[in-house]
């Protein structure tokens, strides 16, 4: 998939985040909104930065300061277990997500002290959302034909599926028009559920990511 398509499916993915801070910012709850908001924006993020690994990454091209620190990440993670640069290796593995996040947070959280504007809240938010945007990134690449070798370099264990590149980005838009519908379900099972009907719109949409994992599986 592209790097576009990565991050427009992670954030649709998302949805109900949204719905479930603005419900809560309704009943005066206007600091959920701005986790909800920060966390769908580091998702976004974090679901391109396995890609770093490719030379037509999206952030090398658009956003090449925030390149150099992921690439540095790329770089510690490769001398680790003594490979070299490539793409979907280390990056494309939950490996290579941990070094990235780890790295991530320590740079986070050494800017906050330096400005010194520190919010263990928001900042705990961006690191889940940098990790979870990574991990989606990984299983939507598992529906491609080369698949994922998730658990790089301990053991093989590649997931993948019949998605060609040729035909990734017309099932990323009907990726994102699904998570749309359901973003739409999911807009007014919060409305009448809230809390519950958030969970169950975020478990429907990963029922959703999981099923067609498992159905591309079974198609090869």
């Amino acid at each position: 998939m592209r790097g576009i398509d990565h991050l427009t499916v992670s954030v649709f993915f998302m949805m109900p985040v949204m719905f479930y801070g603005i419900y809560n910012s309704l009943s005066g709850n206007g600091d959920l909104l701005i986790l909800s908001i920060i966390f769908v924006i580091a998702v976004g993020f974090g679901s391109i930065i396995p890609d770093a690994d490719c030379n037509k990454s999206l952030l090398k091209h658009r956003h090449f300061s925030l390149y150099k620190i992921v690439d540095l990440s790329h770089s510690l993670s490769v001398k680790l277990v003594n490979d070299k640069k490539r793409h979907r290796g280390v990056m494309h593995s939950l490996f290579g997500i941990i070094i990235t996040t780890l790295i991530l947070s320590i740079l986070i959280v050494f800017l906050s002290v330096i400005i010194g504007i520190i919010n263990y809240c928001i900042l705990i938010t961006i690191i889940l959302g940098l990790f979870l945007g990574q991990i989606l990134h990984l299983a939507e690449d598992s529906l491609t034909i080369n698949g994922v070798n998730w658990l790089y370099p301990f053991r093989e264990y590649i997931i993948k599926g019949k998605l060609r590149s040729s035909d990734s980005q017309k099932f990323a838009k009907y990726l994102q028009c699904l998570y749309i519908l359901t973003g739409v379900v999911s807009y007014f099972a919060i409305s009448k559920f809230l809390l519950g009907g958030f969970i169950i719109s975020m478990f429907a949409n990963t029922m959703i990511l999981f099923i067609l994992i498992y159905y591309c599986m079974q198609r090869m």
